[in-house]
């Protein structure tokens, strides 16, 4: 049962036009009862600490039951980093809404009719005004106020005062968004539609403002009970119930991207099997290291031409030699040797015998040729011969086995040109220096660590941060209307 307001023929009401009392309609209970109660619930003070507000804080301090979060995240990179980590601060905002019960008390009811005039009970006054009043706010009825939206500006309709704010943090500049609740009506009431109270007695008369929002209490708590009225914030519509979206925010983030750089770096790079395939030149310049260790090869195919410029070789060897030789040698020189006999004698002479030559402790092989000897002298028998020999000496096939010890000391400039293998442990201790220039391609992998220090010019495909942005996510603060 609607409460009970004075009627006329026309407004606004005189001591002329007065025609009784009558039943409020729903529409008009809508109209000034709703109007006077959410304004009143918007505008009292200490608006987010009072049952049925809302408030947001990021040190989730503040009081009342979660209904949601927004979570801003920032690039801790600015715009243009490279190489980028993609690194991102976390601010979370918590969203509340103060759920304890308000224990305020009516000391002025309205009249309604029910057989007789009397003062509605507090069962009568929930059922019938506060819901209504509920109703009105939550749908937004153009007389009233109270309701919360979530924007980056002032909704239109009314006047609506910021609460609380929220930041998207961005490189590029900062979005806030604002919580809203409207303090003013869009449509100011019917002044008519006041509803009655008793005074002195059986008297009645019109209730005043602030009469009428000695409800707000029962207004507050009948939000909370049966949730008509409550919010929520998150990204989709809450269930059950019937929810309706008042304004969303979005958390934006800069975009992480691969893309070719030119400029400076200094630090470390670790590479593990890395694959790497290409040409490396080099200007002249010294390179000094030293190296000890031993390399192994294993039948190691060598093919290829050394030239010796009076080089100087010097080695001794000691162990068997096996060799077949055929062909010709030349020299020109002094020869000494062996030679027990009587001779003297300047000429030529062929020999198709046995030749026997001392050497070395050995005495063997088969010489069959011709000498020429030229100023040829005899000193004795058994005694050395010394001489010049000069000509031409042939072996067929001569083979030699032995044994030699010693020594051998000369100088050689030419070509030889080697193809065999060798397999066997050559270690090196010692220092190389050397220049090279010119440019060397390697294919293969490289794992460890290398330290560049100075400027690098190149083209790098690396992580850099974006100035677009992507949306990471968006919530909505929702009502709930049914």
């Amino acid at each position: 049962m609607n409460p009970l307001k004075l009627k006329a023929s026309t407004t606004p009401i005189t001591s002329a036009n007065f025609q009784g009392l009558q039943t409020m309609s729903n529409v008009e209970v809508k109209n000034y009862i709703a109007n006077k109660i959410t304004v009143g619930f918007a505008g009292a003070v200490g608006n987010g600490s009072n049952t049925a507000d809302l408030n947001i804080d990021t040190a989730n301090a503040l009081s009342g039951t979660a209904i949601g979060t927004f979570v801003d995240t920032d690039r801790t990179e600015a715009t243009g980093t490279h190489p980028a980590t993609g690194a991102v601060d976390t601010v979370t905002y918590y969203a509340k809404q103060i759920t304890a019960n308000d224990t305020g008390t009516i000391t002025n009811r309205p009249l309604q009719y029910d057989a007789a005039i009397q003062q509605m009970t507090d069962a009568q006054i929930r059922n019938d005004i506060i819901d209504q009043a509920v109703t009105a706010m939550v749908t937004e009825s153009e007389y009233t106020a109270g309701q919360y939206r979530l924007a980056g500006s002032a909704p239109t309709g009314g006047t609506w005062t910021s609460r609380y704010t929220i930041t998207d943090v961005a490189n590029g500049g900062n979005t806030t968004y604002y919580l809203w609740q409207k303090t003013a009506a869009t449509t100011s009431p019917n002044a008519d539609l006041r509803p009655l109270k008793t005074y002195s007695g059986n008297n009645v008369k019109q209730m005043t403002d602030t009469e009428i929002q000695e409800m707000i209490p029962y207004f507050r708590n009948r939000i909370i009970s049966t949730s008509i009225g409550t919010y929520k914030i998150q990204a989709s519509s809450p269930s059950p119930g019937t929810w309706v979206s008042m304004g969303s925010a979005s958390d934006t983030r800069e975009q992480v991207a691969s893309v070719n750089y030119t400029g400076s770096y200094a630090g470390t790079r670790t590479y593990s099997n890395v694959a790497y395939a290409g040409t490396r030149t080099y200007t002249p310049a010294g390179y000094a290291n030293t190296f000890a260790g031993t390399r192994t090869y294993s039948n190691v195919a060598y093919a290829g031409s050394r030239t010796y410029s009076n080089a100087a070789y010097a080695s001794s060897f000691a162990g068997n030699r096996t060799n077949t030789y055929s062909g010709s040698r030349t020299y020109t020189g002094s020869y000494v040797t062996n030679f027990a006999g009587t001779r003297s004698f300047a000429g030529s002479r062929t020999y198709s015998a046995n030749y026997i030559l001392y050497y070395g402790g050995f005495v063997g092989g088969t010489f069959a040729g011709s000498r020429t000897y030229a100023n040829a002298g005899y000193v004795s028998a058994s005694t050395n011969f010394a001489g010049s020999f000069a000509g031409t000496r042939t072996y067929a096939n001569v083979a030699y086995s032995g044994v030699y010890a010693g020594s051998y000391t000369s100088t050689y400039s030419g070509s030889r040109t080697y193809s065999a293998n060798y397999s066997g442990n050559r270690t090196y201790s010692g220092t190389y220096a050397n220049s090279f220039a010119g440019s060397r391609t390697y294919s293969g992998s490289y794992s460890g660590n290398r330290t560049y220090t100075g400027s690098y010019s190149g083209t790098y495909a690396g992580d850099t941060i974006q100035a677009t942005k992507d949306t990471v996510s968006t919530v909505s603060l929702w009502v709930r209307t049914a």
